[in-house]
This record gives structure tokens, sequence and C-alpha cells, in this order.
């Protein structure tokens, strides 16, 4: 780098020894300072904290939440479940069971230690909620709590369930398949293991659920991509966010001759699907411009003190093309300047006549003239003033 960007316009023979060391120490300590910011954009590459990108795209269609449903010191009975379409037809069905008589609400495992009974609602990829003929509208589950008492006493002063919502592909509680991949994974599941975003299903009340979509993509861990600015991998973590109402049971006789407690109605807040992407703001790429911003302040501060440096317009290429050439061969249009149209000049030397001398002297000139007009200065304002 030195070579290159500071090295002096005249040798050191013809520089006073004083001013080629100011200009050698001037120049160490700015490719220092360079060398430091560089060091100090990588850190700063590698401790990034990503910003946060919220968009909001529309979704044609949303499958329906897994619905955990669990009772304190009481088992759950669900007497049925309702599917209400998009044409507003219903489908009942009787104890939650499906045509093919599997059952729409699964039995889960109580956790030790703790008196809770949880049942989990499943769609199992068949039930979205859209705008077609084959698209739900709201799901209706009808539940009884078999010990009302027991409920009342170990919490509220009035008989309830609880609920949440969770993303039916990486159902972190109840699928033992699915890992935490990261930090965001990992709040998300303590969330749902101690039930911090549930809501309660009052008995003698309809629980009316309004649900959105909201995902989280997170930088994998292992993306490389990423530091470089380009589209890297994510890790998607889906939350369930809800809005929930209460209403008072009407006095249908199901409801007087008590074959169920309460009522749950999952409707869809939006289809605006709500998406929350990490973005890196310091980049390998990006700071390849800051580092050459830097590089050129750095040396417009030398120019600036010391001058510019010689003109080296030849390039690697060049020397490539000569490392080729033949022995003996012509290099008279080395290093491509403009050919000459003049014939061969004798070398100058004492044993040649005064004119012969001179075409020879015209010779370098024009060579040197169209050296420089095609890599140096633009000559054409010097000809038409001779």
């Amino acid at each position: 780098m030195y070579y290159y960007r500071f090295r002096p316009q005249r040798t050191l023979a013809q520089e006073p020894t004083l001013f080629h060391s100011l200009r050698v120490i001037v120049a160490f300590f700015i490719v220092l300072q360079w060398v430091t910011y560089v060091g100090f954009l990588l850190t700063q590459i590698f401790t990034d904290k990503p910003v946060i990108e919220i968009r909001y795209p529309f979704e044609e269609k949303i499958e329906a939440p897994d619905i955990e449903l669990c009772g304190s010191n009481s088992e759950l009975k669900f007497y049925s479940c309702v599917l209400t379409y998009y044409n507003n037809s219903k489908s009942v069905h009787e104890g939650c069971f499906r045509n093919d008589g599997t059952n729409y609400i699964v039995r889960g495992e109580r956790p030790q230690g703790t008196t809770a009974y949880c049942h989990l609602f499943s769609g199992k990829h068949n039930v979205w909620f859209g705008n077609t003929t084959n698209s739900v509208r709201k799901i209706g589950i009808y539940y009884k709590i078999l010990n009302i008492s027991a409920t009342e006493g170990s919490s509220m002063n009035i008989a309830n369930i609880a609920i949440q919502l969770i993303d039916p592909n990486r159902n972190l509680i109840w699928d033992k398949s699915v890992k935490i991949r990261n930090q965001i994974d990992e709040v998300v599941y303590k969330d749902m293991k101690w039930q911090g975003n549930n809501f309660a299903g009052l008995a003698n009340y309809s629980t009316v659920v309004n649900f959105k979509k909201q995902t989280y993509l997170s930088i994998s861990p292992s993306d490389v991509k990423s530091y470089f600015g380009l589209r890297g991998v994510y890790d998607e973590t889906v939350t369930i966010p809800s809005i929930v109402k209460y209403y008072p049971l009407n006095n249908n006789p199901e409801f007087k001759n008590q074959n169920y407690s309460g009522y749950i109605a999952i409707n869809i807040e939006t289809f605006f699907h709500e998406i929350h992407t990490e973005k890196r703001v310091r980049t390998v790429l990006n700071s390849f411009g800051v580092i050459g911003g830097a590089f050129g302040v750095a040396v417009g501060l030398y120019y600036f003190l010391f001058g510019d440096r010689k003109i080296h317009p030849w390039g690697i290429m060049h020397c490539l093309v000569k490392s080729g050439l033949k022995e003996f061969a012509n290099y008279r249009n080395f290093p491509m300047v403009s050919p000459i149209e003049m014939e061969n000049t004798p070398f100058l030397s004492s044993k040649y006549d005064s004119d012969r001398q001179f075409i020879h002297l015209e010779t370098r000139i024009k060579y040197l003239e169209g050296l420089m007009g095609d890599y140096l200065i633009d000559i054409q304002p010097i000809k038409n003033n001779i």
C-alpha cells in the first residue's frame, strides 16, 4: 500500500533526509489509523445487533391454529365442535369426532406435579380460514367442566379453563419432534409451557376469540450469507396474538340441561400476515464502501501534505502482454501507444549527421506526445495552439 499510494515523486537521493523521514512517518500513521478503523468495522460486523423489518403481506388463506384447552382440578368433556364455512353452512361434529371417526381433540399427558387436564384441538392441516367455499370462518367448541366446584376453588371465583393458540406447523409443546433452534424459540416455548399468553374460557359464557398470524424470521445462527448483506437462512417462529371477548350464554335447552358449561368461538381477525424479519445493519459489503471512503480520506490527507504520486497508467495486463512477446519483437506500439506514421529512424549518435539526429529527436517527441495523449493528458488544446 505504501509503495503504490505513498511513494515519493522523487527518489531518496533527490529528497532531503528530514523531509523524506517526515513523509514516511506520516504515511505510517495514516496507514495505521486506517488499519485500526478496518479492524473496528470487522468487530462491528460480528457483534452486530439486527434491526427488525415489519411488513404485512395479504394471505388468501391462513391455517387454523392448534387450540390447547386445559382444565384446572377437573377433567373436560367436549360436547361438540362446529365448523362454520365461508358460505355460512355448518358442519356439526358430535363429541368433536371427524367424519372418519378420529377426534379433532386429543388428550395430553398431565404435566408432572400439576393438576392440569390439557387437550389439543388440531385441524391436521385440513382446516383453513379463507374466502373460498371450503374455508371456514369460525370454529366453535362446546365444552363441559366436570367438577365445577374444584375448578372454582383453584383460582377464580368462576369456573374457567385455560386456552392458548399455537402454530400448527411447529407445536413446541405437543410435538416432541420439534426442536428449539434459537433464543426466540426458547422464549415462545417458555411462554407456552407456563401459559404466559393464555386466556380464560369462563363457564356460563361464550368466549369469542379473534386471532391473527404473526411470524418472526430470525437469522439462523449457522447462516453466513447474512454477514455479506445477502438474503440468508431464516428460522421461522409463529405466534398467534388474540383479542378475547366474553358474552353470557343464552338459555337454550342444551345449556339448561347442563350438556355444556361454556362455548369457545375462534375467528380470524385479519388476513394481513404480520412478519418481523431480522436485518443486519453492518455487513461486509456495505463495510467495503465505508472502508473505501476512509481510505480516500487518508490518501487525500497525504496528497494534501506531500502532493500526488507519480502516475502509473499501466496495469498487470500490460506486463503480461510484454512478458509474452518474443525476443527481438517490435516494441514500437508497446504499451499500446497510437502508431506513428513514420519510417524507422536511426539511433541518435555522433556518426549520423544533424538532419538524421533531428529526425530521431522528432520521432522520440512524437512517441512521447502519443503516450501523453493516450494515458496522461488531453493534448488537443496544445495542438490547436501550435
